[in-house]
């Protein structure tokens, strides 16, 4: 089907869709670049030597920091995938789950990566204010 044959409902949902995955593969792209963060601080910022371990240096906010970053990279992935799955379903093709189902997942996956990247870099400034400097 091309998408002068979708209804008129399904296109503006298909566009809507289009507008939530640039969205989505933003905030994967930034929390993706976001973990990196933490060893930045310690390396530059508060003079860690690059033979010293990290990990002694590192506070409970810079470990939550990256688990909400890394289920924020999930859920961005997870709601890729079901938006494949959806726009297939608009196309006629079939899916195991229904429309009201892969929306309810849609709906899920989204506001998860959302939230989990914006809890995950408040952490992360967190982490960076607190940070002491080793820089005698």
């Amino acid at each position: 089907m091309t998408s002068e044959s979708l209804s008129t409902e399904h296109l503006w949902r298909v566009q809507a869709n289009a507008e939530y995955q640039k969205v989505t593969s933003s905030i994967t792209a930034l929390a993706t670049a976001a973990l990196v963060l933490p060893p930045f601080f310690l390396r530059d910022m508060a003079g860690i030597k690059d033979g010293e371990a990290l990990w002694s240096h590192l506070s409970c906010a810079a470990y939550f920091s990256w688990a909400l970053l890394c289920a924020s990279i999930a859920s961005g992935l997870v709601f890729q995938y079901v938006c494949a799955k959806w726009i297939k379903r608009c196309h006629g093709g079939e899916t195991r789950l229904s429309f009201k189902a892969l929306e309810v997942w849609l709906d899920w996956t989204f506001w998860l990566a959302a939230v989990s990247f914006f809890v995950g870099i408040v952490l992360l400034v967190l982490f960076a204010t607190t940070l002491k400097s080793q820089v005698a």
